[in-house]
């Protein structure tokens, strides 16, 4: 495409040599970069999906592992469970294999972005495609902002995403030149649709594979329907995987969530947060794990500055589509993959995720690259100093993730780290309780449930552990209010009845436990808790806990 071409092009001198062994390079600055993420533990959400899960102890029959319990985190996402499965066939549940597994998929992700960079380039007919895409795949794989979805196990949905999204554009363009086009077709297609069953966004491939060709390989509407309708009709297979993925998704795990917050403040907080991923492309700091306590703003119009600035950028990136600008592809992918969940289907109850940015940092890196080496055109000794620049940027980036790799070295580093940097999220006051449980006993962990609960008195999930930790010393009426309670509290949770069932157990009251034991079941069959309880009935505690 002309205008690609005219706008874009560059130079970016380099040996040879280096260009041929740029996959090598790529693989060598990942493993360096996240040589010290597999020693971390199941943490936070990997428990209930991995080793809480039966589900995945089984690779026959292979649908007991794609379709485990509706509300689960990797429920409607198939390929997800099936990938656990195998690591358990592996070795277990031993947390190294899972962590390992994320890192060997995002090396495939950056190679296959390697490919998907090289492949535009060189259709552009600019010099050292292979070094600018190597470039690009480099400071993607090791930027910072990547640790959450490949050093916390569960978000292994986030990276299978990543690398079936980035096969499904790599496909595509082998399909341009190929005299297999229907075969590369077909593979995009396949490509897509295993995007969509890692997850729910994987459906929103098909317009921006769309918008993508027409603007860096046709530049024309017209053109790009005519070659390629039939394609296209076959990427709305994605939505209709999507709606039969939904069916097996129960409770608080479908799609939006609904909260006391009006769609206009949730778009004004999103745009807060879009700012702060496009800031945390560019400056990696501070890094969160949950964003849980992110405030509302009070109405629309307070957060003005931040809604014009991403309005604004909306509108550039509109209009760009419009004129068939190559540069707006980078805002076509970054509004797209996060549109699920900043406007089109609402999550008040995780508004931010720094996963979410998997993706779209590779467009934004993309872009900032060929931007960078266009205007150094005219920098003296040009080689030499962009080099440099170059190896000090992945050396500092890959640096900066070995760092934030030992924040999930343990439950308690992690959740320490956040509260450093957000003091009032509930969410890790209550996970340091349980990750303190072990060394400080019932009566210290119950003093950061009791913190979590000050924040948020309606944290359900906090009160019924303290309600547990309470029966565990001894204090069983008062742990039982707090359980009832925090199941009340959040009603479509099946494990926090389990978790009152049980602890009536443990209080002696064994024809209540198995009401509320069933109740749980009602909610999840499949509820880990509830079935044990049933089948193994927990012996009543003492009155009087020995030392906890």
């Amino acid at each position: 495409m002309a205008q690609a071409s005219d706008a874009l092009r560059l130079e970016f001198p380099g040996s040879p040599l280096l260009h041929r062994l740029s996959p090598v390079l790529i693989g060598v600055a990942i493993l360096c970069a996240y040589h010290n993420a597999c020693r971390g533990p199941f943490i936070f959400d990997d428990l209930p999906s991995i080793p809480n899960n039966p589900a995945i102890r089984t690779l026959w029959p292979i649908w007991m592992p794609m379709f485990p319990a509706g509300n689960l985190g990797i429920a409607g996402r198939p390929l997800v469970g099936l990938s656990f499965a195998i690591n358990y066939a592996i070795d277990g549940l031993n947390p190294r294999g899972y962590h390992a597994g994320n890192v060997l998929i995002h090396i495939a992700a950056a190679l296959t972005l390697f490919g998907v960079a090289r492949r535009l380039l060189r259709r552009w007919s600019l010099a050292s495609a292979e070094g600018i895409a190597m470039v690009i795949a480099l400071i993607w794989a090791v930027h910072p902002i990547q640790t959450e979805t490949v050093t916390y196990i569960v978000n292994r949905s986030e990276g299978m995403l990543g690398l079936f999204s980035l096969l499904t554009l790599y496909s595509f363009l082998r399909s341009l030149d190929s005299p297999r086009r229907r075969m590369w077709q077909a593979l995009s297609i396949l490509a897509s649709l295993a995007a969509v069953a890692c997850k729910e966004v994987g459906a929103m491939l098909g317009p921006i594979v769309l918008l993508l060709d027409v603007l860096l390989v046709t530049g024309s509407w017209m053109q790009t329907l005519r070659q390629r309708k039939w394609f296209y009709a076959a990427l709305l297979l994605d939505w209709v995987l999507l709606v039969g993925l939904l069916q097996t998704v129960t409770g608080h795990n479908k799609l939006g969530g609904a909260g006391i917050i009006s769609p206009l403040q949730y778009l004004a907080m999103q745009s807060q947060i879009l700012l702060m991923y496009l800031k945390l492309c560019f400056w990696p700091s501070p890094l969160v794990i949950s964003y849980v306590d992110w405030p509302v703003p009070v109405s629309p119009w307070s957060a003005w500055p931040t809604l014009a600035a991403m309005g604004a950028l909306f509108v550039a990136t509109v209009v760009g589509v419009i004129r068939k600008y190559p540069a707006a592809a980078a805002g076509v992918v970054f509004f797209l993959v996060l549109a699920p969940t900043s406007s089109l289907l609402p999550l008040p109850s995780e508004p931010a995720a720094e996963r979410r940015m998997y993706l779209p940092l590779a467009a934004i890196v993309f872009l900032l690259v060929l931007a960078a080496r266009r205007l150094s055109r005219k920098l003296p000794r040009r080689r030499v100093v962009m080099g440099a620049i170059v190896a000090l940027l992945v050396i500092g980036l890959g640096q900066a993730t070995v760092y934030r790799n030992d924040d999930y070295a343990t439950d308690v580093a992690i959740w320490k780290d956040t509260l450093a940097k957000r003091p009032n999220n509930w969410f890790a006051l209550s996970n340091m309780a349980a990750a303190v449980q072990p060394t400080e006993g019932f009566a210290g962990a119950m003093k950061w449930y009791d913190a979590a609960l000050r924040v948020k008195p309606d944290f359900g999930r906090a009160r019924s552990n303290r309600g547990m930790c309470l029966i565990q010393l001894g204090r069983r009426e008062e742990g039982l209010v707090d359980m009832l309670k925090g199941a009340e509290l959040e009603p479509d949770r099946s494990y926090l009845w389990a978790y009152l069932g049980w602890g009536l157990q443990l209080a002696g009251r064994p024809a209540e436990a198995e009401v509320y034991l069933r109740k749980a079941l009602t909610i999840n069959p499949a509820d880990p808790v509830a079935l044990k309880r049933l089948q193994s009935p927990a012996k009543p505690l003492p009155t009087t806990s020995p030392n906890p």
